[in-house]
């Protein structure tokens, strides 16, 4: 996924959290950077000897890295 140009940004009320979801609901095969999920998988990248991540569009990135390395789509680490 392309992060680059946020088109969430566009659509006031709306941030990288919500426009995740939205695409998930719509069958993207999307992660999002809610609290729980944050929290787990930055406990794995723990264990696994690397560095949590805490900003939103860079947590989705390592996320997908994640799932493409575990073999599984974004959308079963939620």
């Amino acid at each position: 996924m392309k992060m680059g140009r946020r088109p969430y940004r566009k659509i006031k009320g709306i941030e990288l959290i919500s426009f995740q979801y939205l695409r998930m609901m719509e069958g993207i095969d999307a992660v999002m950077s809610d609290k729980i999920v944050r929290r787990v998988i930055n406990e794995i990248l723990v264990k696994a000897g690397e560095k949590p991540v805490n900003d939103d569009v860079e947590f989705v990135k390592k996320a997908e890295e994640v799932s493409l390395a575990c073999g599984c789509k974004p959308i079963e680490l939620c």
